[in-house]
């Protein structure tokens, strides 16, 4: 059984400030175990992939990542698949 879940979302046209903004609250301590924000597309926005240990529903692991990024200003923008 996998004890993990993975949440990906892009944050579309927010500028360098921002993104690092984004990879600092989503590596604070918590439920999310690793985050990955590919920064290669610019100012055209990231694509973020958190894994949380253990494993989430996924309204808990939106809930998660809206109550980091919220206070940022920011809003995850959920990639299909």
């Amino acid at each position: 059984m996998n004890n993990t879940s993975r949440y990906e979302f892009s944050l579309p046209f927010c500028s360098e400030e921002q993104q690092l903004q984004v990879q600092k609250v989503l590596t604070l301590p918590g439920a999310i175990s690793t985050a990955t924000v590919d920064r290669s597309t610019g100012s055209a926005g990231v694509t973020v992939q958190a894994t949380f240990l253990p494993a989430h529903s996924l309204a808990l692991m939106q809930a998660e990542i809206i109550a980091r990024m919220a206070p940022i200003g920011l809003l995850p923008v959920r990639t299909p698949g």
